[in-house]
């Protein structure tokens, strides 16, 4: 008997454990070595076989309950009863375009909002959440455009119902932007509304928040991480890997002091900081100049690159 569309064939010989990761190392749960043992935490997906182009936003969130209902953290969630009792009521508010207009707008208002009372709406803590120590060091409009970046991506793919591309970040940001919107021109009473904060931000955030970690590594997780959202009419989405401002931020390729890029071809012109091995500077000068800006991120990501065992080398 054929699977339903969007279901993920999970067998003997293929069986889930197969595309289990940890989501700190990428290394599969069994060889995992950030708790000391085996076992991974902050568990992601990886190398599933691709969704068809063509699901419908139900056959998207069946493809979210098979993964949810076989991960090591978030199987306790009924997720399949979910997806038989809530799910088609969910959808038919979700592909209102009434709706999904006014999701989108909400989540514009609050980007706004954040811009023009940061202190108050908690600017530096979402900062922290969605790009770590690196975004907080940044000004508040840059802060607020990397924010606004994640929140644009997890609005569309929430809309789009690819739930396993939305990272525990971008469903924070969907929450709070109901939390902090209009009554008047949101009201929470409204069908289509209602059902789409009870019936799926309030379920997706329980979810996310079961199977994630309050940490810098979990906040930015999310179930397929590579894997690029579908359904949004926006190819320029990117997936949230990708999207992950820290890990940009590591993989830095220009000199933090005065700018200067890395040279293309094979010889590189900048160094690396020995201890954390995240940025690059052009010379000792430049490196010292830098330090005490850098000092702080230096200890933590430092820490962070010794949990996941990947820290402790020393280079030139």
């Amino acid at each position: 008997m054929a699977s339903p569309p969007g279901s993920i064939n999970f067998t003997s010989n293929n069986p889930p454990q197969s595309y289990i990761h940890c989501g700190r190392c990428d290394d599969h749960f069994l060889i995992c070595s950030c708790e000391g043992v085996g076992h991974g935490t902050d568990y992601i997906y990886k190398n599933l076989p691709p969704p068809s182009p063509n699901l419908t936003p139900l056959e998207r969130l069946r493809r979210f309950s098979d993964l949810v209902s076989v991960s090591p953290t978030m199987k306790h969630f009924a997720a399949h009863m979910w997806l038989r009792n809530e799910a088609a009521d969910l959808v038919t508010a979700l592909t209102n375009e009434q709706a999904q207009a006014q999701l989108r707008q909400m989540m514009e208002e609050y980007i706004e909002m954040l811009s023009s009372k940061p202190e108050d709406l908690g600017l530096s803590q979402m900062a922290n959440i969605v790009g770590s120590t690196p975004l907080t060091e940044k000004s508040p409009p840059e802060q607020v455009k990397v924010i606004a970046t994640e929140g644009r991506a997890a609005i569309a793919s929430f809309i789009a119902c690819d739930w396993s591309t939305v990272t525990k970040a971008g469903i924070l940001l969907i929450h709070t932007a109901f939390q902090v919107s209009d009554e008047q021109k949101y009201p929470i009473d409204d069908l289509n509304l209602g059902t789409i904060f009870n019936k799926g931000v309030d379920c997706l955030k329980s979810i996310l928040d079961m199977g994630y970690s309050n940490t810098n590594f979990g906040w930015r997780l999310a179930m397929e991480p590579d894997r690029q959202p579908q359904g949004t009419n926006n190819s320029n989405i990117q997936s949230a890997t990708r999207r992950d401002y820290f890990l940009r931020y590591y993989n830095s390729t220009h000199c933090q002091m005065c700018g200067k890029e890395e040279e293309e071809g094979g010889g590189s012109s900048l160094k690396m900081c020995a201890a954390c091995r995240s940025v690059k500077y052009c010379n000792v000068e430049c490196q010292k100049k830098h330090r005490k800006f850098h000092k702080k991120l230096c200890k933590e990501i430092e820490r962070e690159l010794m949990t996941t065992g990947s820290g402790g080398l020393e280079l030139d």
